[in-house]
Formats: C-alpha cells, structure tokens, sequence
C-alpha cells in the first residue's frame, strides 16, 4: 500500500477554526475554510492524519487520535469534505466511534468512493 504523509491538524482558534487545511490525496496540503472545535485539543491528540491508496488506486484517509483526557467519550464523529480538482465539493465521508476510554487511540480508516477525488479536509467534529 503506498502511503502518502499530508501533515497534521492543526486546531488554533478559541471556539472555531477560522481555516483548515485542504489535504491532497496525492501529497500536497493547501487551504480551505473549515470548522472544527477547539476544545477538540483539550480532550484528543491527533497524532497523523494522511491518505492511503490501494492496491486498486481507491484513497483512504486515515488518522491517529488519542483520548488524552480521564473521561471515555461514547461516541466521537468526524466528517471530511471530499473535493476534486477544481476544489468543487463532491461530498463528505465520515468516520465515527463508540465509548473511545482514556488514553486509547482510534487508529480510523475510511474509503474515499467518489469519482475524481483529489482533496479531503476536515469539516466537522462531534463528540459527547
């Protein structure tokens, strides 16, 4: 599997991010606007986030998150934008997990299925 390494998040505002990085599927990060909360940092740590092709060319983003707070969280959503070249929205991919306990790491996988896909960025976060 070719592993292509697209940085990480990066979270700076107070309540929201004002822009988000607009990470491409084949290796080159740019910019889009993007809302994520801030109290994200407070209670996760992401450790990578980068996409992954297959062997039959179908991008997966991927990402390391560690709970690095003393509560379990039951349950944690996080919704990318897929975009194509021209940077128009294709749609969304989300990835979700159940009752996520201190210090584990949700080491989440999920396929980008849309035809000419070449950027991915964060858009929301949900976690309660």
């Amino acid at each position: 599997m070719k592993r292509v390494l697209l940085g990480s998040l990066i979270l700076l505002s107070m309540f929201f991010l004002s822009s988000c990085s607009l990470y491409d599927i084949y290796g080159i990060p740019e910019f889009l606007t993007s809302k994520v909360p801030i109290d994200f940092l407070n209670n996760f740590k992401v450790i990578s986030i980068y996409a992954t092709l297959d062997k039959y060319n179908i991008a997966h983003i991927e990402s390391k998150i560690k709970n690095i707070s003393n509560k379990t969280f039951k349950y944690i959503a996080i919704t990318f934008y897929i975009y194509d070249r021209k940077k128009n929205r294709l749609g969304t991919v989300i990835a979700s997990i159940d009752n996520l306990a201190p210090n584990e790491i949700w080491y989440l996988k999920e396929p980008v299925l849309y035809d000419g896909a070449r950027y991915f960025s964060i858009g929301e976060v949900i976690y309660y």
